[in-house]
């Protein structure tokens, strides 16, 4: 996948001119990293933007977890590429395949899309249609999410209680339970009976989480006993809720299928074959509670790996929910996707995962996603209250005649401190089908298995392992226990070579002759005191990097090793700084060879393990003469010191240290994962300004709310009085009118006055009016400074996250550097070819 790729999600709509598009419209994918929401009324063309926008993310490589309430989104794999009606026909109803293989086929033409480009789509597309607690699709063994996570996920504190807050919330779910993860008896004690199963090393099921409620395995929860914080009877009673939905037929489905491996559905395309993994859970046959259930498990997954990423400047992934009415409301309903769902919207963002909402009513939303989202895309809207609240929302109430206008397919797409467009949706690649039913789902994975090409003709008996959708492909692997097996590790280098013990070591040599006795140079032992002989078996291994492969030498004709001298220090080095709590100890060894006239040059870092480095020679070697310049105690000492003061003057670690975040990296970690944790934190410092920025701006928009109202009391009550005063003046004149005829004379001056004071009471509701303008206006303005507050602020963060990093060199003290041995060793230069 490239950086930043571009979606082409349709075409513009020049405002005020025709209702035609005028030029290709695309989003860059990466906007999506801010989140996106999709709304429209029914029929305003909100599923098939939502489905043009997952076509192009899989185009873009970008894998998708899809959440489909009502069954719309299996269409994605409802691919035809020849666009005939061979195709089309099983899928469309009356006998008109030929006809909607036309129209689809005249459609993408209009966009400059054909056959090659649906084709290019299905062979991108890894398409998994999941049908949890049913055999129609993809089964999903929700039992397998009770089981204890990766290690990763256990080391994060806060990972950890979200998964378990987010699995216990669906469980009690399940039994009809609604329950507060911080104050209710039931949601505690599970969450201590499945959190401390996990730091045991164990994978509960059910009927354990079930058992351990009944006689729970510890005695105390925080400073109370168990039985007095949640009595026994009513832990029986929750558990003979539970053990009713585990013991019910239905529930057999449950417990089938494949598990929820957040790390396989968010694979790259290039881990998964050059295929974009989307995997949609279709939920039309579940009843709510049952939904609940299993959205609470797979979201607090989703948030648990997505806190295990590292920082990226590009989309990662997507999560999409379509229809996600009731599943976030606003305050004070909290089912239990409502947490985990925030939570991604606030924070996934510096990871790479895009959350996209689609809805058909604003009102759907809590405001916190209103201000998380960076993208929006609105359709028709039902009500004038709906517009008003989703303009108000995004600080765009100049917008609602715009809004108002819109025909079907068209949308207002607004990105977050840039211009807005008017677009026109473009034709979808896959058929909109409509919701597909459970024998729908069913048999369109089986014809996917029979040959890759959704449509034809399936085969008579299903394959044993529901498969993936849209592409040939072997099945999904099905669920294990345990962490994964770790692949070994590819490398040229031979096994380990075990060391030679001291007893299968040769006997001590003889007395070393001069040079003068060996006709040439060498001598047949080395001189006395060597640390150590580099094991021949080693010397040209991958293990030590070929640290020596340049030096070697054409073995002798007469089978004699041959070693020359190095000369090494094996260092313990300590880089720290207490101001940042970091440590790093390094351990090393430093090798100058070959050795000429003087110690030069730079050192060469050589890994050595236990048992590289012998205590004794190998017999039958000759050894090269040690040079005069380090053969002597007191040069060897003169030497070790000028090393270790080498190693004082120019060896620093760095570290990363943003101090405007009072950040500092930990050891060993990479500045792309220091950007991300800095990202983290700079966006979690954001919200916090933006939490108090809105409470501000609440408090404020709340008077005005209240002046606003007291003004159309007035107004109301004035407009009484205008016409009461017309209706007075009215009677005054025909009474005037009437004294002419009758005899009576009535003062003239009296109509005058009631005149007056229609016109006095007018007025004073024309001010009463213009009051209300003012009011209103204030309340627009107070709404678009809070926009551009909130965008300045997340744009402050993000500009800060990475230039507020700083590089800390860590150098060493004196007292860092511990020299373990200084001295010659001896290497074995022959090589056969």
């Amino acid at each position: 996948m490239s950086q930043h790729p571009e979606l082409f999600l349709g075409g513009v709509v020049e405002e005020g001119g025709p209702d035609e598009v005028s030029a290709p419209w695309h989003l860059r994918a990466d906007r999506l990293r801010t989140h996106a929401v999709v709304v429209g009324m029914t029929g305003s063309g909100k599923t098939g933007l939502s489905l043009v926008l997952l076509e192009e993310l899989v185009r873009a490589g970008v894998p998708i977890v899809a959440i489909d309430p009502k069954g719309d989104i299996g269409s994605l794999g409802l691919l035809f590429p020849e666009l005939s009606e061979a195709g089309f026909g099983p899928w469309v109803e009356g006998g008109a395949g030929a006809e909607v293989a036309a129209r689809w086929k005249k459609g993408l033409g209009g966009w400059g899309l054909g056959a090659s480009d649906v084709a290019g789509l299905r062979d991108r597309l890894d398409l998994r249609l999941h049908t949890p607690g049913s055999s129609a699709g993809i089964g999903v063994n929700v039992l397998g999410s009770f089981r204890r996570p990766s290690e990763a996920e256990l080391q994060d504190a806060e990972g950890r209680r979200a998964v378990v807050s987010a699995t216990v919330s669906g469980l009690l779910g399940l039994a009809g339970r609604t329950a507060d993860p911080v104050r209710d008896p039931a949601h505690v004690v599970l969450s201590k009976i499945l959190d401390d199963a996990w730091e045991r090393g164990e994978d509960p099921d059910l009927e354990a989480i079930v058992l351990a409620l009944v006689d729970p395995p510890f005695q105390r929860v925080g400073v109370f006993p168990v039985d007095r914080f949640f009595p026994p009877d009513d832990r029986m009673d929750l558990a003979m809720s539970l053990n009713a939905v585990l013991a019910s037929p239905g529930f057999a489905a449950w417990r089938q299928g494949v598990a929820l491996d957040v790390d396989r559905m968010f694979a790259r395309p290039e881990d998964n074959g050059g295929r974009t993994p989307v995997s949609v859970f279709c939920l039309s046959h579940l009843d709510e509670t049952q939904r609940a259930f299993f959205l609470s498990l797979l979201l607090g997954r989703i948030q648990a790996w997505s806190r295990r990423q590292p920082g990226t400047e590009r989309l990662r992934a997507a999560l999409y929910f379509d229809e996600v009415a009731g599943w976030m409301p606003p305050h004070p309903h909290n089912p239990p996707t409502k947490a985990p769902l925030l939570s991604l919207m606030k924070q996934a963002r510096a990871v790479g995962l895009g959350v996209v909402l689609a809805t058909q009513n604003p009102v759907d939303l809590d405001y916190k996603a209103l201000s998380n989202a960076g993208a929006w895309m609105i359709g028709r809207l039902q009500t004038a209250q709906d517009r008003e609240r989703l303009l108000k929302g995004i600080g765009r109430r100049d917008l609602d005649s715009t809004v108002q206008g819109l025909a079907k397919r068209r949308f207002l797409v607004h990105i977050t401190g840039k211009d807005t467009a008017v677009i026109g949706s473009r034709h979808a690649m896959c058929y909109l089908r409509g919701p597909l039913t459970p024998v729908e789902i069913a048999r369109l994975n089986e014809n996917a298995h029979s040959d890759g090409v959704v449509g034809q003709v399936a085969p008579a008996a299903p394959p044993p392992v529901p498969p993936r959708v849209g592409v040939a492909g072997p099945p999904p692997v099905p669920p294990r226990r345990g962490p994964p097996p770790v692949p070994p590790r590819r490398s040229a280098s031979p096994p380990p070579v075990p060391p030679v013990s001291p007893s299968s070591a040769p006997p001590p040599v003889p007395p070393i002759p001069t040079a003068s006795a060996v006709d040439d140079g060498l001598l047949p032992a080395p001189p006395m005191g060597a640390l150590g002989f580099v094991d021949p078996r080693v010397v040209f291994s991958a293990k030590l990097d070929g640290a020596f492969v340049d030096h070697a030498e054409p073995a002798r004709a007469d089978g004699i090793q041959v070693w020359r001298p190095a000369l090494m220090a094996e260092l313990h080095l300590r880089f720290d700084e207490d101001r940042y709590g970091f440590v790093l100890d390094e351990h090393q060894h430093r090798l100058w060879f070959p050795l000429g006239s003087r110690l030069g040059g730079e050192p060469t870092l050589v890994a050595f393990a236990a048992g590289d480095i012998l205590d004794r020679a190998p017999a039958g070697g000759r050894y090269a003469p040690v040079p005069a310049w380090c053969d002597e105690k007191t040069e060897m000492r003169a030497l070790q010191k000028k090393v270790a003061d080498d190693v004082y003057r120019t060896e620093s670690r760095s570290a990363f240290v943003h101090k405007g975040l009072k950040l500092h990296s930990a050891v060993g970690e990479s500045r792309e994962a220091f950007e991300a944790r800095a990202r983290e934190a700079a966006v979690e410092a954001a919200d916090a300004k933006i939490a108090k920025l809105q409470d501000r701006f609440e408090k404020a928009a709340r008077r005005i709310e209240t002046k606003v109202a007291k003004v159309e009391d007035r107004i109301v009550a004035q407009e009484g009085i205008v016409q009461a005063r017309k209706t007075e003046e009215m009677v005054g004149i025909g009474e005037t009118v009437l004294s002419f005829f009758v005899g009576r004379t009535r003062s003239v001056g009296t109509a005058v006055r009631r005149r007056g004071t229609t016109n006095r009471a007018a007025q004073k509701l024309d001010g009463l009016e213009n009051d209300l303008e003012r009011a209103q206006d204030e309340a627009n303005a107070l709404a678009e400074k809070l926009a551009e507050e909130v965008e300045a602020l997340r744009q402050e963060a993000e500009d800060d996250a990475v230039g507020g990093i700083e590089d800390k060199d860590v150098r060493l003290e004196r007292t860092d550097i511990r020299v373990a041995r200084f001295g010659i060793v001896w290497i074995p230069v022959g090589r056969r070819v």
